[in-house]
């Protein structure tokens, strides 16, 4: 695991008490992000992103499925981590596994209580066919606060994820799909509801926002946020124990720090799309 002694972790909780981190930010400040999107040609939608140390990359591909037998879902998604051994050494064997479960699960969890695709929009066959969403993440690089960097390049990856047009003829029941092969005849998605997580990091008796890895190994508690576009909340995932006046306290600042946030990526998206 990544050690701080007592001396840096002593250090690090001064500099915070005071209202500064030893990196130079403020408490509720995140490092540089910076986003490349369309970089897997093969994918229907993928992105590169850094936050910090941090990078990540993502890849969506689209395809149409079968319905399981008495479901009428239109949309299913399906996400995979995986952390890269030469990422940090922390991310080998079962320490890898445990790391990609829990990221996986937290996405999953958040994407399903955002409702974030249009359903009727995307509806192929009610209880014969379903759009599949397989997000394959790669973490190259770790700086700390995974989550928060893996929620972005999603959303980004998503922001850029082509569906192809569909036609369908019925015949005596029977229902035959025709998926259009020309790269233009594809339409984007909308995504102002897909969430990105928010992490908070508490130290001493002071929250701050994107932790570091330093920072985090130095927390007593970690709380994760899923925000919206507008900032809504649409889930909420904590590590450690924090008491309900410490998550009340958090929560007042999450709305307008998530809108803040989300502007800037969808911001650096909108401009690498317009210049590949």
């Amino acid at each position: 695991m990544f050690a701080v002694s007592k001396a840096e972790k002593s250090y690090l909780l001064e500099a915070i008490a005071l209202g500064t981190r030893v990196d130079g930010r403020s408490l509720l400040e995140y490092r540089p992000i910076s986003v490349q999107v369309g970089v897997l040609p093969s994918a229907s939608g993928s992105s590169r992103l850094r936050l910090g140390e941090t990078e990540v990359l993502v890849g969506v591909k689209v395809e149409v499925g079968d319905v399981a037998e008495a479901s009428t879902e239109n949309i299913q998604i399906h996400f995979t981590v995986e952390c890269s051994g030469s990422a940090n050494a922390d991310f080998l064997g079962r320490e890898a596994e445990n790391w990609s479960s829990e990221l996986q699960s937290a996405l999953e969890s958040a994407y399903q209580a955002a409702n974030v695709f249009d359903e009727d929009r995307l509806k192929l066959v009610p209880g014969k066919f379903c759009w599949v969403f397989n997000v394959d993440i790669l973490v190259l690089d770790t700086g700390g606060n995974m989550l928060d960097a893996i929620s972005m390049a999603t959303r980004a990856a998503f922001s850029t994820t082509l569906i192809p047009r569909v036609y369908i003829q019925e015949n005596d029941g029977v229902f035959e799909l025709e998926i259009d092969d020309n790269p233009n005849a594809c339409d984007r998605l909308h995504i102002h509801r897909a969430p990105t997580f928010l992490t908070f990091a508490l130290l001493g008796n002071n929250f701050v926002l994107d932790p570091s890895l330093q920072e985090e190994t130095s927390a007593r508690g970690k709380f994760s946020v899923a925000v919206d576009t507008n900032g809504d909340i649409s889930y909420v995932y904590s590590f450690g124990l924090l008491d309900g006046v410490e998550m009340s306290k958090l929560l007042t600042i999450v709305k307008k720090t998530g809108k803040l946030l989300l502007d800037r990526l969808d911001h650096s998206i909108e401009n690498d799309s317009s210049s590949t």
